[in-house]
């Protein structure tokens, strides 16, 4: 197990930006996780956890800060209604 941990600590670090910018894949990790909360089931089963933190964290993803930010705006003004149509939907990713 000691073997991996070297890998496990630079996929961590390039994730998470905790290395040279030009290697960073925050923005690309970013842009992974803004679409995973538009797979409806995805928001059902982590509505919890998706908020306007959430959302605030995604900012790193610059065309959605353009205009002053009003997506982000919008973003957070309309979760709820988006929680609740994703409430209960179920998909088989078999």
């Amino acid at each position: 197990m000691e073997s991996i941990k070297p890998a496990s600590d630079y996929l961590e670090a390039r994730l998470l930006g905790r290395c040279k910018p030009q290697y960073s894949c925050v923005v690309s990790y970013a842009i992974f996780r803004a679409a995973r909360i538009f797979d409806p089931s995805y928001l059902s089963e982590h509505a919890a956890s998706i908020d306007n933190a959430f959302i605030d964290s995604l900012t790193v993803i610059k065309p959605l800060t353009r205009d002053d930010g009003a997506l982000v705006v919008a973003l957070k003004r309309d979760l709820h209604l988006y929680k609740a149509a994703a409430c209960g939907f179920t998909v088989d990713h078999l």
